[in-house]
């Protein structure tokens, strides 16, 4: 017989173990719904609401570390308000009983995100003024970048502090909203800034025509808006069309945040590290001794695959780097193994006269 799974299993899997409880009870519940109804006799919407605003979300409390503080509470919360938009799109109209009260919360959910949005662009925004501020008194400011990186650092501890738990993979998300606004409202003369000292600098623009591809793209959607929000104010009214055409112009200005970033953010490197710094989104450190070999690449940017990583933007990835085996970095979307790194530089042969590394790791 197969042995039971140990709980203490499904708690070091946290995310993997919600997700696969939701899929299957939302899933079974969008097939026995139409069932029930075609033998005429409709699904009670409290069972529904029972296992989407109760269940789920003390599963939600349950897999959280502990001590389970404040944090869970939130994760519960979140898990208990998407379940009310769940519920109200599997359930139909005339089966609605306990939904009809839960519905008007939906719009919690989306005054939540709103809230959440508008609080983390003002404390980017004040955190960008807060630099400005300290600049004028610096005798020899660094970049911009790095000093509003420090600044939400710092804040996200009293954020984590508060909330009972750190912020933890929650702070490189943030970092990135603030960068997004950063690249997208600063001056040219802010962003135009010497590296820090003992870091070499190498900039990723022209490989492949990246920038000018980016910018291609920033035209193609700053007209296609007001085309958009014409057509689906005729077509689907003003509310939709107020809706898509906000979260267009959000996208827009992400892309326009993200070209201006390819121009002036650049590659590090310095005496214990490799700063990846590509586009808005890439930021992470490689370490020195990680790196194994490199070698210049030729032809077309490999396709995504498991423990590789492509920084190539809207170029062509003309560097490789192999690292040593079982290297972990800090992405975005959390720790991971990488093998090798595609990179796309203006400059990868002075890249790898700095570097000084063998090109082949059988070498």
């Amino acid at each position: 017989m197969p042995r039971p799974v140990p709980l203490q299993a499904l708690q070091r899997h946290p995310r993997a173990t919600l997700a696969l409880a939701a899929l299957a009870m939302v899933g079974g519940y969008a097939w026995l719904i139409p069932w029930h109804a075609r033998h005429g006799d409709p699904v009670p919407d409290w069972t529904l609401a029972l296992d989407l605003l109760v269940v789920l979300p003390l599963l939600a409390w349950w897999l959280q570390p502990a001590p389970r503080g404040r944090g869970a509470l939130f994760a519960a919360l979140a898990v208990a308000l998407a379940g009310i938009w769940v519920g109200a799109w599997l359930l139909p109209e005339e089966n609605k009983i306990v939904w009809r009260w839960l519905e008007p919360l939906r719009w919690a959910v989306v005054g939540a995100l709103l809230a959440l949005q508008l609080l983390v662009m003002a404390s980017a925004l004040r955190q960008l003024v807060t630099v400005l501020r300290l600049r004028r008194h610096a005798a020899a400011p660094g970049p911009l970048e790095s000093e509003l990186h420090a600044l939400l650092a710092a804040q996200g501890e009293r954020l984590g502090r508060l909330t009972g738990r750190p912020l933890g993979a929650a702070l490189p998300w943030l970092q990135l909203e603030a960068r997004m606004w950063l690249y997208a409202l600063a001056p040219r003369r802010l962003l135009d800034t010497p590296p820090p000292a003992g870091e070499q600098a190498f900039y990723v623009h022209r490989q492949g025509q990246n920038l000018s591809n980016q910018m291609g793209f920033v035209v193609l959607v700053g007209v296609e808006i007001p085309v958009l929000h014409v057509l689906l104010h005729l077509w689907a009214g003003p509310l939709v069309a107020s809706v898509v055409t906000t979260l267009s112009v959000w996208g827009w200005l992400f892309l326009w945040a993200d070209a201006r970033a390819t121009r002036w953010r650049a590659v590090g490197l310095d005496a214990t590290a490799l700063r990846l710094r590509h586009g808005l989104v890439t930021d992470l450190a490689v370490p020195r001794e990680a790196i194994v070999a490199a070698r210049p690449h030729r032809g077309a940017t490999p396709a995504r695959a498991t423990g590789r990583l492509r920084c190539a933007g809207q170029g062509r990835a003309n560097l490789q780097l192999v690292l040593r085996p079982g290297t972990r970095l800090a992405t975005l979307t959390g720790e991971r193994e990488v093998r090798e790194i595609f990179l796309g530089i203006d400059e990868p042969e002075r890249l790898l006269r700095a570097l000084n590394l063998p090109g082949d790791p059988a070498a």
